[in-house]
């Protein structure tokens, strides 16, 4: 498998771990020492704190009913071990118990780690509204 299709793998493991609210899953995608840079909140550094935080926000998301979800990356630059990837997360949902499609868009940056089986994972994450 060549880095770009490991890479592939990774979002489309994102994307479905998304769909299903796992935070098990979506924490797995993180290398251990990982750092989130959400907006307004300090760093969360380690995949412990970021796999509590991604619990509290599935919190809210578990009332939702999920009606889209895409990853679009405008760009990967692999250097060696590293990748830097950017794009934009878009998503709509409805309240369960009824009323309005909501939809979002975030722009985020991720910092990714090629791993000693050949895989990658999430290292840095950066994201806001956009």
């Amino acid at each position: 498998m060549t880095d770009r299709e490991a890479i592939e793998e990774l979002r489309r493991r994102d994307v479905a771990a998304s769909k299903a609210q796992d935070a098990d899953q979506l924490a797995a995608l993180w290398t251990d020492d990982c750092i989130a840079l959400p907006p307004g909140l300090p760093p969360a550094r380690g995949k412990a704190v970021i796999r509590a935080q991604l619990e509290r926000m599935l919190e809210y998301q578990r009332k939702m009913e999920i009606l889209e979800y895409e990853e679009v990356f405008e760009e990967l630059e692999i250097l060696g071990d590293t990748a830097i990837e950017w794009g934009f997360i878009r998503g709509a949902e409805r309240p369960r118990a009824g009323g309005e499609v909501q939809r979002s868009q975030v722009k985020v940056m991720r910092v990714l780690k090629r791993q000693p089986d050949g895989s990658w994972l999430v290292h840095r994450s950066m994201f806001n509204a956009g």
